[in-house]
């Protein structure tokens, strides 16, 4: 859908060392459009980046976070649950997640990665290698999706790579999982 081209980046692609994360009113409206017109999984994953962004660069809480995000943008019970149980497990398995994504990306020192793409990658690498509810495929797809919603130019490939690898390690681990079927990833399917 080219309407996720056209979203704002919402100041994510600034220096992020220098910025507090601030929703002005033109960007509450344009996340909640996004939210709203996305699918039920898809709004607790751009949930879930919201709060985990905000949390890495302005250094709040992110379950504070994700509470105001949730009534900023009036979003469903549902979907501020499943980002509740994304961040949580995000936050629970940080050390873990993070020496997966050091190992997927070795070239790529953490703090030099953008905070955006690191914390779509944290998200996709909890959901492929410790949640382990989804299919691959579909965390995947959905990961190089916000990279292109909310990332630069450069997102959607390097997050694709490094999940590349990170779902060589899944395979590793549990080889049917990655057998995703393609109408799952189409459909988007996923618990």
């Amino acid at each position: 859908m080219t309407r996720r081209r056209e979203a704002p980046a919402f100041g994510f692609d600034a220096e992020v060392e220098e910025i507090e994360p601030q929703l002005d009113e033109g960007d509450v409206d344009a996340l909640t459009e996004l939210v709203r017109c996305s699918s039920a999984q898809r709004r607790g994953r751009i949930l879930a980046l919201l709060a985990l962004f905000e949390a890495d660069t302005g250094h709040h809480d992110a379950r504070a976070a994700l509470g105001r995000l949730c009534n900023e943008l009036r979003a469903s019970n549902s979907a501020c649950a499943r980002a509740q149980r994304l961040v949580s497990g995000v936050l629970a398995n940080s050390e873990q997640v993070d020496a997966v994504l050091q190992r997927c990306a070795p070239t790529w020192p953490l703090p030099q990665v953008a905070a955006v793409d690191r914390n779509i990658l944290r998200l996709a690498i909890y959901e492929v290698l410790f949640a382990r509810q989804a299919p691959v495929a579909l965390a995947v797809n959905e990961a190089v999706e916000l990279a292109k919603v909310f990332g630069s130019d450069h997102s959607a490939r390097f997050v694709n790579g490094v999940l590349g690898a990170a779902a060589g390690l899944a395979e590793a681990r549990e080889p049917s999982r990655t057998q995703a079927t393609q109408s799952e990833v189409t459909r988007g399917d996923s618990v």
